[in-house]
C-alpha cells in the first residue's frame, strides 16, 4: 500500500467535531470542481497572483497540480 511508503498518508487528527488529514485523489477532483465554479467574487482580486482568472480547465489543473507538490514536498 502507498501509505506504507508515504505515512503521512495515514495522519489524522481528530477532535469530537472535526477531522484534520491529507485529502483523496477523488477529493481534490471534487476541490478543483469548486475552484472552477468559484472561490471570490468577480471583482475582487484577494490573491497575489490571479489564478482564479484562469480558463476552467487549467484552473482546475492548476488546484490538484499544486496540492498534489505540496502533498511530495
Amino acid at each position: 500500500m502507498l501509505i506504507d511508503h508515504w505515512p503521512l498518508l495515514g495522519l489524522r487528527v481528530r477532535t469530537d467535531r472535526l477531522e484534520l488529514r491529507l485529502p483523496t485523489d477523488e477529493e481534490l477532483a471534487d476541490l478543483a470542481e469548486l475552484a472552477v465554479r468559484g472561490v471570490h467574487r468577480p471583482d475582487e482580486r484577494p490573491f497575489l497572483t490571479p489564478w482564479t482568472d484562469l480558463p476552467p480547465r487549467e484552473l482546475a489543473r492548476r488546484v490538484v497540480q499544486w496540492q498534489w507538490k505540496t502533498r511530495g514536498e
